[in-house]
């Protein structure tokens, strides 16, 4: 829980979190590509579906919650015990920053497709027992999502300049 603060207090905090996963994330995508069974590539395409149908639904909850339970599958995926442990242990902070993460990027529909395009590739390469696009596209994918915040975070405070400015211009 004080992780939660430090993401409500520091906005840049989230960077961090992103940051660490995309450390952790590309081993683990690594791993499961090379060690997924059959039973973990049917978990990690449910945990794909599901984020799917909640999009179309428009539940941002369901969706961010099932967009944490991919990436865990993954995790679980790679077999090796330590990671599994490190991302349970981070479970509720990585729910709560893909929430906020989705909160900015998945109002586009087109960012949407495009992150469902991204988390496809991961998944396909860790079905095509390929670690290095695994890695690569699990990595690409977080990045993606970091830079576009960070965007949206600097046209946001843009605005609010624009507009303190025009208040101040019309008094």
């Amino acid at each position: 829980e004080p992780l939660f603060g430090l993401i409500d207090q520091d906005p840049e905090y989230r960077f961090d979190v992103q940051e660490a996963r995309m450390v952790l994330e590309g081993g683990t995508a690594w791993y499961a590509a090379q060690r997924a069974t059959p039973s973990d590539l049917i978990n990690i395409r449910q945990c794909f579906e599901q984020i799917s149908h909640f999009q179309a639904l428009g539940d941002d909850a369901h969706a961010a919650i099932a967009d944490a339970n991919f990436h865990l599958a993954i995790a679980e995926a790679s077999h090796n015990v330590v990671l599994i442990q490190m991302m349970r242990s981070l479970f509720d902070l990585l729910q709560y920053n893909v929430l906020l993460g989705r909160k900015k990027v998945y109002n586009d529909p087109v960012n949407g497709d495009l992150l469902s395009e991204q988390h496809f590739q991961v998944m396909d390469a860790i079905d095509r027992k390929d670690p290095e696009a695994a890695r690569q596209a699990v990595c690409g994918h977080i990045e993606f999502v970091i830079n576009h915040v960070r965007s949206l975070d600097e046209d946001e405070a843009r605005q609010k300049r624009a507009t303190r400015l025009t208040r101040v211009d019309s008094k």
